[in-house]
């Protein structure tokens, strides 16, 4: 269903810093959802994008998005395992791919944990690879308005309806926003990924959407309602879906309470 307006959501990120002896680590627990019968693990392979910080000598765009740093966003107006790639952003900010519509258009997506919307551009935008709903079978629009404001700037579209596949797990019908403004980006055109996909809590959706964690919980294709990083150290590191990987667990966990669905 697409969004009607709610009141506003609005929230601020905290800055993350992942010290080197950090890195392997499993990070990122979610949720009270129940677990379905049948469901899967998915790995994501993810790489690290190259974001130039205040006390680095070598050249390169800088953008606060996602892990990278310092985003805040605000509403303005059987264990089948999968692979999909997690890559680096100077140990800051990872990136990954998935396909959106019907056939699937490959798209690189930053997995933030500071927001919970999934986003691509569209043509409109001027970047090189693109959402062009036109070509897709199974595209719905809408002139439901999403805006957002990162730490970097703003951008704007409407929200959507499409086949979203991360790996071999696809939601069909779900709702994301096409943005066709990236103009208040700072240095967005430098950038190595194309969206933004938001890993965190359902109160920090735009318009009340529900997220892509959500949706995949809710379909039955997870193993359970948890997902987890594992954060390369200067090489491609892992997403996964649907539960942690045994081999990146270096000791038992710790659960702390959580006191306010935000950040």
């Amino acid at each position: 269903v697409l969004p009607p307006t709610p009141p506003a959501c609005i929230s601020r990120c905290a800055q993350t810093t992942i010290p080197a002896m950090a890195l392997k680590i499993v990070a990122g627990l979610l949720a009270t959802l129940s677990t379905p019968v049948g469901a899967s693990l998915l790995r994501i392979p993810v790489r690290r994008v190259e974001v130039q910080h205040d006390d680095d000598t070598t050249s390169g765009p800088q953008v606060l998005l996602g892990l990278a740093s310092q985003l805040g966003t605000s509403e303005r107006g059987q264990r089948v395992e999968e692979e999909v790639v997690l890559s680096n952003n100077k140990n800051m900010a990872y990136y990954g791919e998935i396909r959106v519509g019907e056939p699937g258009q490959k798209l690189t997506v930053i997995f933030d944990t500071g927001s919970s919307n999934l986003w691509v551009p569209t043509k409109a935008t001027g970047s090189g690879e693109f959402y062009d709903f036109g070509v897709s079978s199974t595209h719905v629009g809408s002139s439901v308005i999403f805006q957002i404001s990162y730490g970097s700037g703003d951008i704007s579209g409407l929200f959507c309806q499409d086949t979203v596949s991360i790996g071999e797990m696809a939601l069909p019908n779900f709702t994301f926003a096409e943005v066709n403004d990236t103009s208040g980006l700072r240095n967005w055109a430098g950038m190595p990924f194309d969206g933004v996909l938001g890993l965190g809590f359902p109160e920090l959706a735009v318009r009340g959407v529900p997220t892509v964690m959500q949706a995949l919980v809710q379909s039955g294709q997870l193993a359970e309602p948890v997902f987890g990083f594992y954060l390369g150290d200067q090489q491609e590191g892992q997403l996964v879906l649907g539960g942690v990987d045994a081999s990146h667990v270096a000791s038992e966990f710790t659960f702390a309470d959580v006191t306010h669905p935000g950040y």
